[in-house]
């Protein structure tokens, strides 16, 4: 019996010892793992913090754009600006180029698309800060779906205009006669609609833009507070 169990004792310790090695090795792998995934994390939020701080410079030059905008539509559709005796070409010209342009908001998305395709578990990360970013990113996209409602809204009014044969030569000025002939087609029921279609659009887009440096602000706060 004794030479059995000295056997069988030799067998439990090889078996012992190649589960502890096993062992070993699967919990050095997820060490491993989850060392890359934090390292992956730092740099993808790094990146993604990065974007976000672009994102806030970008949006200060495109809301001072659509407020603009705003202003000319509403200097458009004022009466009491066209009862003057003289009208300015100088104005005029730059407001109505300005109403026509439509500039699509440049968010830079290299780090969320990142974290979209990392196997990063994001709710073992900051769930605060994950979910302000998962909401920010919503937004742009939201953002993106208003703009193209603003882009069909200024083809529309181009279309008018090419149909009523008025688009100005680029110049600094309109001339006396463009004046006239503007004059004569803000009146018009379809163009003034149009007018006021794009400045519900476009009033639209600065409550977004308000709205993302809001979030922008808020991002980089907490980014700051994780630090």
């Amino acid at each position: 019996m004794l030479p059995f169990f000295r056997k069988i004792s030799k067998y439990i310790v090889e078996i012992s010892i190649i589960f502890i090695g096993v062992m070993m090795a699967f919990l050095a792998d997820n060490w491993r793992e989850e060392n890359q995934d934090s390292e992956d994390y730092r740099k993808i939020m790094n990146e993604i913090e990065n974007n976000i701080r672009l994102d806030s410079i970008e949006m200060v030059s495109d809301k001072s754009d659509v407020i603009k905008q705003i202003e000319c539509l509403d200097m458009f559709l004022d009466d009491s600006h066209w009862e003057k005796e003289k009208i300015d070409g100088n104005q005029l010209a730059p407001c109505f180029r300005l109403m026509l342009f439509v500039d699509w908001p440049d968010y830079v998305l290299t780090g969320f698309n990142q974290l979209l395709s990392s196997k990063i578990v994001t709710e073992d990360y900051d769930s605060e800060l994950m979910f302000r970013i998962y909401e920010y990113y919503q937004w742009t996209d939201f953002h993106y779906l208003r703009i193209g409602q603003t882009v069909t809204e200024t083809y529309d009014l181009q279309r008018y205009l090419i149909n009523n044969e008025f688009y100005p030569e680029e110049s600094d000025a309109f001339t006396q006669g463009e004046i006239e002939v503007f004059q004569k087609l803000r009146v018009d029921a379809v163009f003034r609609t149009q007018l006021k279609y794009l400045r519900a659009n476009r009033k639209e887009e600065l409550r977004i833009y308000n709205y993302m440096q809001d979030r922008t602000q808020l991002i980089l706060n907490l980014f700051r507070k994780a630090k």
